[in-house]
């Protein structure tokens, strides 16, 4: 199967899903390819079998199930010190941040594209090609992000970095 699903996807849906597929089909292959601005018309040629994206995302004539909902955090540096003394709305917009974008068209990741859905924009500093990514840029820095927290509770460890929750309703 050739799935369309970001970096975040496949740490939340596709590694457990490829784990329970090793034990009760273990013939199924799959590839994994990164959503860009051709995800859609790949789908619709037979290029792709699956996308797994966000709604906002989807084309209302394509079929689609809800998978699960997820909320977004802040994610940073355990040493930044917004960690341990509380983040406000103001501090949260004056702060260096690291974004994803993904394909040429640089088509923005979920938080980005709601905040900008808000009227709101972050400070970016930093852009990335995958939620992956972004920790490498946040370690030992003042520097934050928005992640799923999913991801980021499976990479908070790895990486000396904290989460909490967004200073403002999302």
């Amino acid at each position: 199967f050739r799935i369309i699903a970001s970096d975040y996807i496949m740490v939340a849906v596709l590694v457990p899903l490829s784990a329970r597929l090793s034990q009760i089909a273990p013939n199924i292959r799959m590839e994994i390819i990164q959503p860009g601005e051709t995800s859609v018309a790949e789908l619709e040629q037979g290029k792709a079998d699956l996308l797994i994206t966000p709604e906002p995302y989807l084309e209302a004539w394509h079929p689609s199930e809800s998978l699960f909902e997820e909320k977004q955090v802040v994610v940073g540096w355990s040493g930044n010190p917004v960690f341990r003394d509380g983040l406000s709305e103001e501090e949260f917009f004056a702060a260096g941040h690291v974004s994803v974008v993904f394909g040429s068209a640089r088509v923005q990741a979920f938080a980005d594209s709601h905040l900008s859905h808000m009227g709101k924009q972050r400070r970016i500093e930093i852009i990335v090609t995958s939620f992956a990514s972004v920790a490498w840029f946040l370690q030992g820095t003042s520097r934050l992000a928005v992640l799923h927290e999913r991801l980021a509770r499976a990479i908070l460890d790895r990486f000396d970095l904290s989460c909490i929750d967004l200073p403002f309703p999302f």
